[in-house]
């Protein structure tokens, strides 16, 4: 069956895939290192990938004296940062650049400053919601409110599956999609370091949980009001880190005006989605 698209308010699709794996035979003395092991790194995620290879990302922890980190492995061995809120899943993340990787970043940096780089400005993050957002009802958007209700009804076949609020911005969507609860994972992904740590701070004053917030963890089971936990990643629409077929349904409002390749964007979204 043919993908289904909706711009403007969402992008969806739906599937099942169930994989499963014959575990090994128990080996003595191994149960101690696998405990050690677990306290170090975590199972590969089957929705997050390297965004270059697509390889399987497992997350690990390392400790330096006092000094706690997290960062993203890929199986082919590129590391991505975990910063203050949120995974950094862009492909320059991973390591230092090269001299002609940073002429191009510096390069795509200019030739999309009016786009992409007008909303990594603290400025644009901190306004966002204090007025610029509102001005999109001028031009016929409905308002955030109903625009929530039209999307909680479009993405309903969906539910119980991966959700992701692409170009996220300020999380204006992904707190609603967090707190209604309908989904298994809530994953909002945007561009701009500073949208990332305004929707951070934006959904822990509304009392989202946000995944690797230990501050502000919610236990689910005493609190079945708490939503689905927020997951916050730094991505490039062109290169998603989303494993191909993984994402049941995908919101991206108000956005494709701000993705400098959007035919790339759209290319990767309808890879990410599954078939349905």
């Amino acid at each position: 069956m043919a993908r289904s698209v909706a711009l403007l308010l969402g992008l969806t699709a739906s599937a099942t895939a169930i994989t499963t794996s014959k575990a090994a035979p128990a080996v003595a003395g191994a149960a101690p290192k696998s405990k050690l092991r677990k306290l170090f790194s975590s199972p590969s995620d089957p929705v997050l990938v390297c965004p270059v290879d697509r390889s399987a990302l497992t997350l690990e922890r390392s400790v330096i004296g006092s000094t706690a980190r997290q960062y993203r492995r890929s199986a082919s061995g590129r590391s991505y940062p975990v910063r203050s809120g949120y995974t950094d899943l862009v492909a320059t993340a991973s390591g230092a650049l090269s001299l002609d990787a940073l002429r191009a970043e510096v390069a795509d940096a200019w030739a999309s400053r009016t786009q992409t780089q007008l909303f990594r400005s603290p400025l644009t993050s901190f306004l966002y919601e204090r007025g610029w957002r509102q001005n999109f009802n001028n031009a016929g958007f409905p308002g955030i409110d109903k625009e929530y209700a039209e999307v909680e009804e479009f993405f309903i076949p969906n539910r119980d599956g991966v959700c992701v609020d692409m170009s996220c911005g300020s999380g204006l969507m992904s707190r609603r999609l967090a707190k209604g609860g309908n989904f298994a994972r809530v994953i909002a992904m945007d561009y701009s370091e500073t949208m990332l740590a305004e929707a951070r701070r934006r959904a822990r004053e509304a009392g989202v949980r946000i995944v690797g917030d230990g501050d502000n963890d919610v236990d689910k089971d005493k609190n079945p009001g708490s939503g689905t936990a927020l997951e916050l990643c730094r991505a490039d629409v062109a290169q998603l880190p989303l494993a191909t077929d993984s994402v049941a349904c995908m919101h991206a409002g108000a956005a494709l005006h701000s993705w400098p390749r959007l035919e790339k964007g759209l290319e990767e979204i309808g890879r990410g989605l599954r078939p349905g």
